[in-house]
C-alpha cells in the first residue's frame, strides 16, 4: 500500500518540477517516501490517543504545511 503512495507522490512532485513549480534539491522519490512516512505516523498518533500527537482538528492542516514547503520549497503562505 505504501508503495502505491510513494509512487503517486513521485510522480506528482516530478510533474510540479516539470512545470518549473517545484526546485529539484533533492530526488522527488526520496521526498516523497518522508512525506507518507510522516503521514503515517501522525495519523497513527493523532487518531490512536499517542503522545506527542497534534491535535485531530489540525493534523491536516500541518500536514499541508510539511507537504507544500517540502515540495515547492520555502515558506508557503496559507498553510
Amino acid at each position: 500500500m505504501t508503495e502505491n503512495w510513494v509512487a503517486n507522490t513521485t510522480v506528482g512532485i516530478e510533474a510540479e518540477r516539470a512545470r518549473g513549480a517545484a526546485p529539484s534539491v533533492v530526488p522527488a522519490r526520496d521526498i516523497a517516501i518522508a512525506l507518507n512516512l510522516i503521514n503515517q505516523a501522525m495519523m497513527r498518533a493523532t487518531f490512536t490517543g499517542q503522545q506527542p500527537a497534534v491535535d485531530d482538528g489540525k493534523v491536516v492542516d500541518t500536514l499541508l504545511h510539511v507537504w507544500l514547503n517540502a515540495i515547492y520549497g520555502g515558506v508557503c503562505a496559507n498553510s
